[in-house]
């Protein structure tokens, strides 16, 4: 049996004030070593390898961003190379009315950078496991797992 969501898009504000529609959907994300939680929304990126949070989100999480043992490397993208560590998170994707988890991801070790930009959602642990439909006629976005 398959299942999917559809999400509208939604208007994106940047810092400059400045806006625009963006492909960003609702998100359950789960420290898997301790199991706090934090709900947000991250842009879709189907130019990224993998996903890409922030030391801000890793932290909510209670994980030590640069703490002994943490894995690191070097992030390359259209911005530059930026330091990036590695912690582990699954990923829950909220039903289109919020209420409940449609689908969740097994644990994934998920590159975090010390800046302030929106969570993406790269091929690697995430947009691999979906058949996926962007509508710019009616604005939506659709998964199929």
């Amino acid at each position: 049996m398959s299942s999917s969501v559809t999400y509208p898009f939604v208007k994106y504000e940047y810092p400059d004030g400045s806006s625009r529609l963006a492909t960003e959907i609702p998100l359950c994300v789960t420290n898997t070593h301790d199991g706090s939680q934090v709900d947000c929304y991250a842009l879709i990126d189907t130019g990224a390898d993998g996903n890409l949070f922030t030391k801000k989100l890793a932290e909510d999480l209670h994980h030590n961003f640069q703490g002994d043992g943490v894995l690191s490397s070097v992030n390359s993208g259209i911005g530059g190379s930026s330091p990036v560590y590695k912690h582990t998170f699954s990923i829950g994707l909220f039903s289109r009315d919020l209420k409940s988890i449609a689908w969740t991801s097994e644990p994934l070790l998920t590159d975090c950078i010390d800046a302030e930009i929106p969570l993406l959602l790269g091929v690697r642990g995430f947009l691999e496991n979906f058949k996926l439909e962007i509508d710019y006629p009616r604005k939506t976005i659709t998964l199929n797992w």
